[in-house]
């Protein structure tokens, strides 16, 4: 059952925010039904901005039980926390509790944690949500279930075939590549044993895309390529974007099972490529209309240089999701990318 579930998957996510963005933008042709806090299927409905095609969202509630969503409020134990300090925490927790902020909670679509506060709207059904669920509230598992449920979702994951199409051209150069090194070296880390990746490196040229590599014994190597990588050259972005994506088609189709990805990294505007703009999005729409299996798309606009605008367009034609960032926050932008695989 456990794989069953896991099987029908699109991808992976960073948050739970971004399924249901993805969800209201897409609709259920990309995704039906995804895990939410309840507060969010509320601001769906009260936000209508947030909800451009109209289309109502609904809590659905394990018959099992469920659990509270629980943020702790702790006052650090340090050198620097004293007397003064643990009594103005001690202050602002009674008041956060008092009936007043209790109660205004409510219009953010959040449980009062004062159960003696009654409920009201929005939390209703006009708003997708039943009061009167959940009928159970589970525990939370001590520390060894913990473990081993995340052992299980570790062994019955769907698993990723990816393809890290890299920008080594010229304007990356210095500091830039150096960064966007251990960033590409930190995403693969973040995969599991059981994916698979490879690497096509692109300047004004398309380099072929490596073989599709186990990561369990696989992982050393590609790291070395990405290390051994020297800038030089123009960008041909939308030329590598499409060889990558073509070669990810022929993977899906022999491999249906998995999630295939293209991921892509560029600091630059095209100035090389043979098909345009336009092309790679129409070749990336086509797949969804043709109903084969879907290969996702994701991007990075990475530095001033990069134009965010087509980066975003190429992900939302494919599916995915795109990110900006410079040299400072590279690592944790391949980080967020992993999350998705």
């Amino acid at each position: 059952m456990d794989g069953a579930v896991e099987s029908s998957l699109v991808h992976y996510g960073k948050s739970t925010s971004f399924f249901l963005d993805k969800m209201l933008e897409r609709g259920p042709g990309y995704i039906s039904a995804a895990v939410l806090y309840e507060n969010l299927v509320v601001e769906s409905r009260q936000d209508p901005s947030k909800n451009p095609h109209g289309m109502p969202l609904v809590s659905l509630y394990p018959v099992e039980g469920t659990f509270w969503s629980d943020h702790p409020y702790a006052v650090v134990d340090a050198p620097q926390t004293g007397a003064k300090e643990r009594e103005a925490a001690a202050l602002f927790l009674s008041f956060l509790k008092a009936r007043p902020q209790q109660e205004s909670a409510l219009q953010y679509g959040f449980r009062p944690a004062d159960p003696s506060v009654p409920m009201g709207a929005p939390l209703d059904a006009a708003h997708g949500v039943d009061p009167k669920e959940p009928q159970t509230l589970l525990n939370v598992p001590d520390g060894p279930t913990l473990e081993a449920v995340l052992a299980l979702w570790q062994r019955t994951k769907k698993t990723s075939d990816v393809i890290l199409v890299f920008d080594k051209s010229g304007s990356m150069r210095g500091e830039p590549l150096a960064q966007a090194k251990v960033g590409a070296t930190s995403f693969l880390r973040s995969l599991g044993d059981r994916d698979t990746a490879s690497i096509g490196f692109f300047d004004n040229r398309v380099m072929p895309v490596t073989d599709a590599f186990p990561l369990s014994t696989g992982r050393t190597g590609l790291e070395e390529r990405i290390t051994g990588v020297v800038a030089g050259g123009g960008t041909a972005l939308y030329d590598a974007v499409l060889t990558a994506w073509e070669e990810a088609q022929r993977r899906a189709a022999a491999e249906p099972g998995r999630i295939h990805a293209v991921l892509v990294l560029t600091d630059g505007n095209d100035e090389n490529s043979a098909r345009t703009l336009d092309q790679v999005r129409a070749a990336l729409a086509k797949q969804a209309e043709s109903g084969a299996q879907p290969v996702r798309v994701f991007t990075i606009a990475y530095g001033a240089g990069a134009d965010p605008r087509v980066l975003a367009g190429i992900a939302e034609a494919g599916g995915g999701a795109t990110a900006s960032g410079d040299a400072s926050n590279i690592d944790a932008l391949f980080r967020d990318m992993a999350a998705f695989f």
